[in-house]
């Protein structure tokens, strides 16, 4: 009888995954656990939280690598982390409580790397809040701490104001210049939705059709010379499917203005590469640029400057593309490009901080550029500017998602909501080829988790700019740094840009 009931003991105090209960420690808030585990081993931690209370945790690896996995009061799996960090570093742990009790956060080993048997990690509770957004400072201030990203800001919205904002690090770091919610930096490729919306406003004022050939209104001829009898429309520039390949040519369009920082920095490969040709090119008028190597009559046209493709059929990203449908907004218009977007897009939606390169006014701290390693870039320009040399702080970045989100609950903005709504539907999907699933509007992307917008990458640079079409949430992140894709500051971004997404209707529901 003895054997019987002392086994039934043993049952009640075990819980899920064989864990006795007792054998779960009690994390206070500040307080680091540290702790030796081998491969195949297991820790548990519980937090109690009340309902609608937000916990932060972070967990360093050292030497092995972990899987954190979160479970209600119930003993339901919540989430599991696991960043793509190996064997070292850091993985952030968020808990949002839909009700009383004690959640449990269990540490296991992955196992992955055999040769790794055993390893440490600290675990430490940072915080436990009542308020999303202070939560939502915390976090960030925690995964900014990582010291991987020199500045950054990040903005909530909605069609009617800006839920939240914020900013951290610096725009300078040498003189230690805060980066703010005020300070304007480039956002690279998100320069494109101007071209998409200046077409837009062409459409609208009936002076072109998004399926009008572009020779009709280019002062030079071109096609793809392996498909001479199908026409490049503006369509085709506008959804990237122009087949214009600039693989050979583009990086001739880069101008390098400070010289003399070359030999200052221990440059990156990658970055010197760009730096050197960029201190070698001239400067041309953009529609020479194009010409020169997109026209049949130009001084360095090659056929390899064409895919072997027919136009709207394939997906293929072309800067000059774009730059050819901004070329044309100034034919077709009679005004200079960046003029016509600062009359008819600029002014309209009071974007003050708004500027392309070299044009930012005193008024605005101008963000530096870093590279991976945090050197600070050269400031460098673009023959095509239209394509990604546009200026702008987080501010009105975030009123003019506003204007796209606008439009897709029906309000008429810069153009009517019947032309917005065209510029950000569905214009090409890609159906096979490496880029199978792709799916893009008029330079608007819409993304797999279901946001749309764009995003922007160069020259120490990173930038997103996305709304939710079924929440009508929009978010916005920019930091002056371009991250390598096995560089933890680009795991770091991603994180900022995935916190930012969760507590978005968290945030919008507090307002």
């Amino acid at each position: 009888m003895k054997k019987i009931i002392l086994r039934i003991l043993v049952l009640i105090l075990v819980g899920k995954n064989g864990l006795a209960q007792n054998n779960k420690v009690e994390l206070a808030i500040g307080e680091k656990v540290s702790k030796l585990i081998k491969l195949g081993d297991s820790d548990s931690y519980q937090i109690e939280l009340k309902k609608n209370q937000f916990a932060l945790l972070n967990l360093k690896q050292i030497g092995i690598d972990l899987k954190i996995t979160t479970y209600a009061p119930n003993d339901k799996e919540i989430e599991e982390f696991d960043s793509p960090n190996g064997n070292n570093g850091n993985e952030i742990i968020l808990i949002d409580a839909l009700s009383n009790g004690r959640y449990e956060i269990k540490v296991t080993t992955l196992g992955e790397d055999k040769k790794y048997k055993k390893g440490n990690y600290e675990i430490k509770l940072i915080g436990i809040n009542d308020s999303v957004k202070s939560h939502l400072n915390n976090t960030l201030k925690t995964l900014y701490d990582r010291n991987h990203i020199p500045g950054f800001g990040v903005s909530i919205l909605n069609a009617e104001k800006i839920l939240y904002q914020n900013a951290m690090g610096y725009a300078n770091m040498k003189d230690k210049v805060p980066y703010t919610i005020e300070t304007v930096q480039n956002i690279a490729s998100i320069s494109k939705t101007f071209i998409g919306l200046s077409l837009m406003k062409l459409v609208e004022q009936e002076k072109l059709t998004l399926d009008t050939p572009i020779n009709e209104l280019l002062p030079f001829k071109i096609v793809n010379p392996y498909f001479p009898n199908n026409l490049i429309t503006i369509r085709h520039l506008a959804t990237h499917t122009s087949t214009i390949n600039e693989q050979g040519f583009y990086h001739k369009a880069y101008i390098l203005q400070d010289k003399e920082a070359l030999g200052k920095y221990d440059y990156h490969k990658h970055f010197l590469k760009e730096l050197n040709s960029a201190k070698k090119n001239k400067r041309l008028p953009m529609s020479d640029f194009l010409k020169r190597h997109l026209s049949v009559e130009g001084k360095d046209f090659k056929k390899k400057s064409f895919f072997k493709a027919k136009p709207g059929e394939d997906w293929y990203y072309s800067n000059t593309g774009a730059a050819l449908a901004a070329l044309i907004v100034e034919y077709v218009s009679g005004v200079p490009y960046d003029e016509f977007v600062q009359q008819n897009i600029l002014n309209p939606l009071q974007l003050e901080s708004a500027a392309w390169s070299g044009k930012v006014t005193d008024k605005y701290t101008l963000a530096t550029q870093y590279d991976f390693r945090r050197n600070p870039l050269p400031k460098r320009t673009i023959v095509t500017y239209p394509d990604g040399e546009m200026y702008i702080n987080i501010s009105d970045l975030s009123k003019y998602v506003m204007s796209y989100i606008n439009g897709n609950i029906g309000k008429n903005g810069i153009v009517g909501n019947v032309y917005l709504k065209e510029m950000m539907k569905v214009q090409h999907e890609q159906m096979e080829g490496d880029f199978k699933g792709r799916r893009d509007g008029l330079f608007w992307e819409h993304s797999k988790s279901g946001v749309m917008g764009h995003s922007g990458g160069d020259y120490g640079v990173s930038a997103f700019m996305y709304l939710d079409p079924t929440t009508n949430l929009g978010f916005t992140y920019v930091c002056n740094i371009m991250p390598l894709e096995s560089d933890y500051s680009n795991a770091e971004s991603r994180s900022i840009w995935a916190v930012l997404k969760r507590y978005a209707n968290f945030i919008h529901r507090s307002n």
